[in-house]
């Protein structure tokens, strides 16, 4: 079952639920304990325990345009913990990172991870796997046709181009 994008969203982890209410572009966890609400998701994790720890650790929750990739901040810590389904509609965790901020582009198939002094480059490939493109990137710019500049720390510049269909990412210059 796909994430329903609403305002609130209600996850049940068996008896236990845990709401996140959307504020801008993110999802901010609710301070009630146990959420009163009668309508709530059940999506399927890889590991229920861990992302059970994750989302009740969390304080933010982003989600990508089309609700495959789940990004859970712990301000607290510092940490993000990254979620993608699978072609099963299985959420399965994919990599904690120490993170500030989080930007998706071309269709939420690619994400900017901003850290203090760099960015990085994750995409979405084939059989819903997530792919770190190499690189810490000083600059990063992403064009409405989804071509991607960027600038490494030693100035050289690259362009990528994300290819939607194909999910995978090409070197074009």
């Amino acid at each position: 079952m796909k994430l329903n994008l609403e305002n609130k969203i209600v996850l049940a982890f068996g008896s236990a639920k845990i709401a996140f209410k959307k504020v801008g572009k993110e999802y901010q966890k609710e301070t009630e304990a146990t959420p009163k609400d009668k309508t709530f998701q059940i999506l399927s994790f890889g590991d229920k325990a861990l992302a059970f720890f994750h989302f009740n650790k969390a304080r933010k929750l982003l989600v990508s345009p089309q609700g495959d990739i789940l990004i859970l901040k712990d301000d607290a810590s510092g940490t993000s913990y990254i979620y993608v389904m699978n072609e099963a509609e299985v959420y399965n965790f994919v990599v904690n990172v120490p993170t500030l901020k989080f930007e998706f582009h071309c269709g939420g198939g690619v994400l900017c991870a901003i850290y203090p002094t760099y960015k990085a480059l994750y995409y979405k490939g084939t059989r819903h796997q997530l792919y770190l493109l190499g690189g810490n990137f000083q600059t990063l710019e992403v064009s409405s046709d989804d071509k991607i500049f960027v600038t490494d720390s030693a100035q050289r510049s690259c362009t990528y181009l994300y290819d939607r269909y194909m999910q995978q990412m090409l070197i074009i210059g």
